[in-house]
């Protein structure tokens, strides 16, 4: 039996993941309030608008549920995904899960229109207003860099990545394979 993955699905990019999941024999579930943790093996924390999403969080009761999964499943945070599990974020402050010890500067590579593709092992993926990773224990460890900056890293159960690897139309993408693997 494939894979439970749910994808928070309160705003963002989150159905660009679907067919990734869904190629990898895994079943994909949008979670939209508590209860859509339940019987899931992993979770994406798709990209998007980080405050929007941390707003919805509180309004939809999901804040302190979310951290608890993410604590203790596979989950993997995406650009603002990974900025809600940062210990702490910049550009402007905000609030977050502080469940991966890094700082995240928001907005770090440019805003919307500044936002550009490349070629990372071998596939396209993105940068959308993609924040900056500071690394805060040596407990984090580097998955991918560009150039001398970490855009992927890993924390026990945990990932966060600057780029969107969802975009890309090639299913799936092999960004997907360590997760898919280990949830």
């Amino acid at each position: 039996m494939g894979k439970r993955v749910g994808v928070l699905a309160l705003q963002g990019a989150f159905s660009l993941h679907k067919p990734h999941i869904e190629a990898l024999g895994g079943s994909y579930k949008e979670v939209k309030q508590a209860k859509d943790l339940e019987s899931l093996d992993a979770l994406i924390l798709p990209g998007g608008e980080s405050t929007v999403m941390l707003r919805h969080l509180k309004n939809s009761f999901l804040f302190e549920p979310l951290r608890v999964f993410a604590s203790e499943k596979k989950t993997w945070g995406v650009c603002a995904g990974a900025i809600l599990l940062a210990h702490s974020v910049k550009s402007p402050e905000q609030e977050s899960l502080a469940l991966v010890p890094i700082e995240i500067t928001r907005n770090y590579y440019g805003g919307q229109l500044q936002s550009f593709e490349e070629e990372l092992e071998g596939e396209r993926v993105s940068y959308i207003r993609a924040p900056h990773i500071k690394i805060l224990s040596e407990e984090v460890r580097v998955e991918y860099k560009r150039g001398e900056e970490p855009v992927s890293v890993l924390y026990k159960n945990l990932r966060a990545t600057a780029f969107h690897p969802e975009l890309n139309l090639k299913y799936p993408s092999a960004f997907y394979l360590p997760f898919y693997e280990i949830a």
